[in-house]
């Protein structure tokens, strides 16, 4: 009969190796329907611009942080202000933005964008070819993961459009207000 330490190593070396494996079998399947969402994409003639955002960083205070509250919990606000700008012939939309941070940007939120409209009115609007729009993303973290005064640094925040095609901003740091 084995003794205990040799059960518990081979029990850990299998949990680590079918880690592994789940792992790769995830990336797998990931490269398999991203290679037939574009192929599908092309024969039917779509045209999906791979690369048509400029995103840039608003000057001053355009990117903060404020403690609130969820009920009786508390809950960190986060906000950005930016310039987006369209420079495909089509018009592009921004119905998706997620936020990481943490340790190589591990942990992930989905948010809320919205862009300014003709009217000078902010939501969910279309950005023109060769246009510039403010927008303007906010996120809301529950459990809060910083003191109040501190900065909060994260590792990137991913702006997505209609096509799937993620922009992402990266190391960027939120002043406490």
């Amino acid at each position: 009969m084995a003794d205990p330490k040799t059960i518990l190593l081979w029990t850990s070396a299998l949990i680590g190796v079918g880690t592994v494996i789940a792992g790769v079998i995830r990336f797998l399947f990931y490269l398999y329907d991203e290679i037939k969402k574009r192929s599908s994409l092309k024969s039917r003639g779509s045209t999906c611009p791979a690369d048509g955002l400029r995103i840039a960083l608003k000057p001053g205070v355009a990117y903060w942080w404020h403690m609130g509250a969820y009920g009786t919990r508390p809950v960190m606000q986060v906000v950005g202000d930016f310039l987006v700008t369209n420079i495909t012939e089509v018009p592009l939309r921004l119905p998706q933005i997620q936020l990481r941070y943490g340790l190589l940007g591990r942990k992930r939120l989905l948010g809320e964008i919205s862009v300014q409209g003709p009217d000078r009115y902010h939501g969910m609007y279309d950005i023109g070819p060769n246009e510039t729009r403010d927008s303007r993303a906010s996120f809301w973290v529950l459990p809060p993961v910083r003191k109040e005064g501190d900065p909060f640094a994260v590792h990137s925040i991913l702006f997505y459009d209609q096509f799937g095609n993620a922009y992402p901003m990266k190391k960027l740091r939120f002043a406490y207000l």
